[in-house]
């Protein structure tokens, strides 16, 4: 199979750090790591998880608590946990950092690469 189609997934801009998905593979590229490019086959990939965005009660709780015993304005604040992408690529798990796009965007990615691993399955 030919690898000539892509799609690729801007998470961040600076530095830089996207998914690119190919036929048979996706690369990762993080420049926060110096520009370090990882290529993951999907037949290789065991599991495939997506982690929606949630509350995360307990900083939540005790940011609510700090605040109110302190008299400061973070009182009532949401902590939020971002979407991410946890996959087992042979023995090491994995992970998709959501960078600075939103949970749609995250969706999308899980989705197409689901997609393609699927897909690659069926074919072997």
């Amino acid at each position: 199979m030919s690898n000539t189609h892509k799609d690729v997934f801007l998470l961040r801009e600076k530095p830089k750090l996207e998914v690119i998905i190919l036929e048979e593979e996706f690369q990762i590229t993080d420049e926060s790591k110096g520009k370090k490019i990882e290529s993951f086959k999907y037949r290789d990939i065991n599991t495939l998880l997506f982690q929606p965005r949630k509350i995360d009660w307990l900083t939540t709780a005790i940011s609510i608590l700090v605040g109110y015993f302190f008299m400061e304005s973070s009182l009532g604040t949401l902590k939020k946990n971002k979407a991410m992408i946890r996959f087992n690529h042979g023995n090491e798990e994995r992970e998709i950092p959501p960078g600075n796009c939103n949970n749609r965007v995250i969706h999308k990615l899980y989705s197409r690469l689901q997609f393609k691993r699927m897909a690659n399955q069926r074919a072997l």
